[in-house]
């Protein structure tokens, strides 16, 4: 479902890059997607968004992303 974040769907057996972050402070991963806390105080997230876990405002079975989305609504 793209929960590595790298653009693909390999798997992996030793860690990648996520593309687009380079500052992250936290990061916390769910069943097949994750997101990250940056240091300007967004978040992004990647991975499987069937009900809405993303936070971009989509949902359903091809609403997920390979790369990082901007998460809206954080004040």
């Amino acid at each position: 479902d793209g929960g590595l974040g790298d653009g693909t769907t390999n798997q992996h057996t030793s860690p990648v890059l996520v593309q687009g972050i380079t500052s992250a402070e936290h990061v916390t991963v769910g069943f097949s997607f994750a997101c990250a806390i940056l240091t300007d105080g967004t978040a992004k997230c990647w991975g499987n968004n069937s009900v809405g876990q993303l936070g971009n405002g989509s949902s359903g079975a091809t609403a997920g992303s390979l790369v990082p989305v901007d998460v809206t609504g954080l004040n």
